[in-house]
C-alpha cells in the first residue's frame, strides 16, 4: 500500500487541551471517540484580563490565552503526532459607559459568595452581557486558526432569597462570570442570542469549522 493511501485511511487525532468536562463532552459530541484524546494544560494560570475595558483588548487578551494554552498542551505532547489541538478560553463582558465593558472571570474561591453576589447585584441581574469564547485550533505542522465567538445574554430580575439559595449551591465555583447556563445558573436567563454552548465554553459549529479547515484531506 502506498504511502499516501495509509495516510487517508487513518484516524484522525483530535486533542483537546482543558480539564473541562463540559468541553470534553461537547468534542466527543464533534467527533468520534477514537479519535479524541485529552491533555489538560499542566499550568492553569491564565492571564487576568479583568484590568482592561477596550473591547478590542479583550478579544485580543482571550484569544492569547487560548493561545498560550496550545503552546503550552503542545509542548506536553512532544513527539505524539495530532491533527488538530482545540484550545478554548472564556469570559463575561458587561457593557458600561460608552464602549467600554467590565470582564468578569472565574471567581475566587476563598471569597466567591461575597464576589458573585456583588456581580448579579450590580452587574447582572436585569440586564444584558455577552459571553465571549475564544477558540484556537492548531496542528501538528504549526498552522493555527482562531475565532472569538459572542453570545448575548440576558437576566432576569431576582430577590435576595433566589440570589442566596444559587450561591448556597456551589455552581458558581469555577464557572466565568459566576454562573452555569447548562445548570441552575439557567434559572436567571430571560433571554438568549446566539450560541448556547459558546456560553457553556465551546462554540459548536465554529470549532468544527475551524478543526475541519484545518484538517481537511488528511
Amino acid at each position: 500500500m502506498s504511502t499516501s493511501a495509509q495516510s487517508s485511511n487513518r484516524s484522525r487525532r483530535i486533542v483537546l487541551g482543558s480539564s473541562s468536562p463540559r468541553r470534553k463532552g461537547f468534542v466527543e459530541q464533534l467527533f468520534p471517540r477514537d479519535e479524541i484524546l485529552i491533555e489538560a494544560p499542566a499550568d492553569d494560570r491564565e492571564r487576568d484580563l479583568t484590568s482592561l475595558t477596550e473591547r478590542s483588548e479583550i478579544e485580543a487578551g482571550v484569544l492569547e490565552i487560548a493561545a498560550a494554552k496550545a503552546t503550552q498542551v503542545a509542548s506536553q505532547l512532544g513527539e505524539q503526532p495530532y491533527d488538530a489541538l482545540i484550545t478554548a478560553d472564556t469570559a463575561v463582558v458587561v457593557p458600561f459607559g460608552e464602549n467600554r465593558w467590565h470582564v468578569l472571570g472565574k471567581p475566587e474561591p476563598d471569597r466567591f459568595p461575597q464576589q458573585v453576589r456583588g456581580w448579579f447585584r450590580e452587574l447582572l441581574l436585569g440586564r444584558s452581557h455577552q459571553v465571549l469564547t475564544g477558540v484556537c485550533v492548531c496542528t501538528g505542522a504549526g498552522e493555527i486558526q482562531s475565532q472569538i465567538v459572542a453570545t448575548d445574554v440576558e437576566f432576569s430580575e431576582a430577590d435576595e432569597q433566589e440570589l442566596e439559595w444559587y450561591l448556597a449551591t456551589g455552581e458558581s465555583l469555577g464557572k466565568a462570570g459566576g454562573y452555569a447556563i447548562q445548570g441552575l445558573g439557567s434559572c436567571f436567563v430571560r433571554q438568549l442570542r446566539g450560541s448556547l454552548s459558546n456560553v457553556v465554553g465551546l462554540p459548536l459549529r465554529e470549532t468544527r469549522e475551524l478543526v475541519e479547515n484545518l484538517t481537511a484531506g488528511r
